[in-house]
């Protein structure tokens, strides 16, 4: 017996915005490029 089961809970398929977008729409912040930046040295020490 087949019985396809591929994307049963998908409702509906939208593209994603592009980072640029994202980061135009949502301007960082000082304190948000301050922790972004903390934690990627963090993680490579």
């Amino acid at each position: 017996m087949l019985t396809t089961t591929d994307d049963l809970r998908v409702k509906e398929i939208r593209e994603l915005s592009t980072p640029d977008d994202v980061m135009r729409e949502i301007p960082r912040t000082l304190t948000a490029t301050r922790t972004v930046a903390a934690s990627r040295n963090a993680i490579h020490a």
